[in-house]
């Protein structure tokens, strides 16, 4: 079966973990794959993307603007993805089932373009819910974009959700849906069978958070609970003599990236912390830092980083950290848990559905002192890690492996390809309701 997937940016992040290991997923069923992207850079990307090996990726539209005056991110977002699929549908051999995710217009392009191929739409989360609606104007602006999201999401022919939360918001969202939930497909991580559990290796304990540089992945909370520690921590103590290593994707085009590490930075000086950047990745660092070629840190920043750097930190590190409020799934308590690692997050969303409280990790509430509590507790209690570690990886081996992800992804593909076409409406309806919030948004902008 041919199939082909439609991501919007093919670099470093959760929703990207998903679509690499989705199509790996499909390469072990024999399925041929491809994969199409506006953007992507084998130097901010997965190994098994940039090696060739298992599938192909083909860039469309990479010239296509980002934003205008630093605005319109969102109607340039459906514009590059739209034009992703207008290439996909006219310049390759038409595909038996085509992926798509995060932008959905791509899905009303295909019905349009390409009827004969079964669309299978995978919602992280809606859209529409992660913009922030500042003002009466901001909410105007996006409420045409707010229309298609709905329109053209349920037009694909299958859809499926990370959790079981988000198929609970997507219902209360998309009233269209008449509160239906679409099928949940977990994210999964790889386990390596010859891996055993292992004491941190580094010279100092290592709390370790990673997360895109992003202000809705509440970073600062790990820093704050982590000088709240070492505040109270009695000076020979293990916590003392921690460091946290901030650790995550960093994209230099992206000001936002750029500004909330230097608000990150200043909160590090703020409260009395030294911070270092690891520019040469973290493996290089720490040698570096055991030769006093670099200083030593309280806080280390990892700028995006490589596979080898992130099993390094895994396997160095005590406790990961995970911060971000409402968070639909997060990948990575999965990869801490693979490695052995307890995972310290909030108590909600997601990470309740992964994270077992006091069994593989801790769930609080999210204040600083919570978190600093349960990273002083690890940190001082090195049998907390293994039990706690053990645990964890059992709860990832039962639920959250590629060989579940394989079986279940595989049979709704079958299944799909098989199906009729399902929420089909006539062409000139799918194109009125293409131009209709084209030029709703057009007369919104102009007077503005």
């Amino acid at each position: 079966m041919r199939i082909a997937f439609l991501h919007p940016d093919l670099g470093l992040g959760g929703a990207e973990r998903l679509v690499v290991d989705a199509a790996m997923a499909l390469k072990m069923e024999s399925h041929e794959v491809d994969m199409f992207t506006s953007h992507f850079e084998p130097g901010r990307a997965f190994e098994e993307a940039t090696s060739g090996r298992y599938f192909d990726v083909v860039v469309y539209g990479d010239g296509l603007p980002r934003q205008l005056w630093g605005g319109f991110h969102i109607f340039f977002a459906m514009l590059r993805n739209a034009w992703l699929a207008v290439c996909v549908s006219l310049l390759h051999r038409p595909y038996d089932v085509i992926i798509c995710d995060q932008v959905s217009i791509s899905v009303l392009v295909l019905r349009l373009l390409s009827p004969s191929a079964r669309v299978l739409f995978y919602c992280h989360f809606p859209d529409q819910l992660l913009s922030q609606r500042t003002s009466l104007l901001k909410s105007l602006y996006r409420l045409p974009f707010d229309i298609v999201e709905e329109l053209t999401t349920l037009l694909a022919d299958r859809i499926v959700v990370n959790s079981n939360f988000t198929a609970g918001v997507f219902a209360k969202t998309f009233r269209l849906a008449c509160g239906s939930k679409p099928g949940v497909l977990y994210p999964c991580v790889r386990l390596d069978d010859t891996l055993e559990f292992s004491a941190p290796r580094a010279a100092r304990p290592v709390v370790l958070s990673i997360n895109r540089f992003e202000r809705k992945k509440g970073l600062r909370l790990a820093i704050d609970a982590f000088a709240s520690m070492r505040a109270t921590a009695a000076r020979a103590s293990r916590a003392h003599d921690a460091v946290l290593v901030m650790a995550g994707g960093y994209d230099p085009r992206l000001s936002e990236n750029i500004e909330h590490h230097r608000e990150l930075w200043a909160r590090c000086e703020e409260l009395g912390l030294t911070p270092a950047n690891a520019d040469d990745g973290y493996v290089a660092h720490c040698k570096a830092e055991a030769s006093r070629r670099a200083p030593r840190a309280d806080v280390l920043f990892v700028r995006s980083f490589s596979d080898a750097d992130k099993s390094a930190m895994l396997r160095d590190c005590s406790l990961v950290v995970y911060t971000p409020r409402g968070e639909h799934f997060g990948i990575v308590p999965l990869e801490a848990m693979a490695w052995y690692r307890p995972v310290l997050a909030i108590d909600d969303a997601g990470p309740r559905e992964t994270v077992l409280h006091e069994a593989t990790g801790f769930l609080e509430d999210g204040s600083a002192d919570s978190f600093a509590a349960r990273m002083s507790q690890v940190l001082n209690s090195p049998d907390a890690v293994e039990r706690l570690g053990r645990a964890a990886r059992e709860r990832v081996s039962s639920t959250f492996t590629l060989g579940a992800m394989r079986r279940e992804l595989g049979r709704l593909v079958v299944e799909l390809k098989s199906a009729p076409p399902t929420r089909w409406l006539p062409s000139w309806l799918l194109w009125a309701t293409l131009w209709g919030a084209f030029v709703l948004w057009a007369r919104l902008a102009s007077s503005s």
